[in-house]
């Protein structure tokens, strides 16, 4: 495993201007459309890390806030793009019960239910697939500036399957800190969920931390420090 999790968890805290980059960026993230600031921002960060850089640690700079908002678009264009077809299904999911509810037969009304729970059990195992696969494409774009690379299906699974483990500590990251602010939100109304919209923004940043370590130590030619 390349990931050294220690440093991914305590990386921002070597910027010497931490808290103001990151305030900024919490901020961003509260604000729709203008979110995709701090997303590109993210990205940024996945490619300084990526580059092998002396100060790979430091955060970016707030500027040049176009290139973050484009970055952001593209990230989330292509992980709609992923969930597209099961949140289709998810759409029809009701479908077969609503049809049913038209008969009087109880078979019918039974295989309506059953083709509706089937429809959405095979949404949402499509969509976790989808989802992991996602991540992994975003990163690929994030290297290569491509937005067609990121749907390069058999890449994206042969780099799942080179390092898995340090993919499952980035998407560990990702999961633990999706909960613990999900878990915020349901604990306090309102403010709960100020306050885990503005922890996503850092858990983001250690989740693009990671990968960038995993794609320089792993799929580059040359991959420069701590490798």
């Amino acid at each position: 495993m390349t990931v050294d999790i220690n440093r991914t968890l305590t990386f921002i805290g070597k910027d010497p201007n931490w808290s103001i980059k990151l305030l900024i960026g919490a901020g961003l993230s509260m604000v729709p459309v203008v979110h995709l600031l701090a997303s590109g921002y993210a990205i940024n960060m996945f490619r300084n890390v990526l580059a092998g850089k002396e100060d790979s640690d430091v955060l970016p700079e707030w500027s040049d806030l176009g290139d973050h908002f484009v970055k952001g678009l593209m990230i989330t264009l292509i992980y709609l793009g992923y969930m597209l077809v099961p949140t289709v299904m998810m759409g029809v999911a009701l479908t077969p019960m609503i049809a049913s509810f038209f008969s009087d037969r109880p078979p019918v009304l039974v295989m309506g239910l059953l083709g509706t729970l089937f429809l959405v059990a095979a949404a949402t195992i499509l969509g976790l697939i989808l989802f992991v696969l996602a991540l992994e494409g975003g990163a690929l774009y994030a290297e290569t500036g491509s937005f067609g690379e990121a749907f390069r299906i058999s890449e994206i699974i042969r780099r799942i399957r080179v390092a898995p483990l340090d993919f499952l500590v980035a998407l560990g990251i990702l999961s633990v800190g999706c909960m613990t602010a999900s878990s915020l939100a349901g604990f306090v109304p309102f403010f709960g969920t100020l306050v885990a919209v503005m922890l996503g923004f850092p858990v983001q940043l250690m989740f693009w931390h990671a990968m960038g370590t995993t794609a320089r130590c792993n799929f580059l030619d040359r991959p420069g420090l701590d490798c």
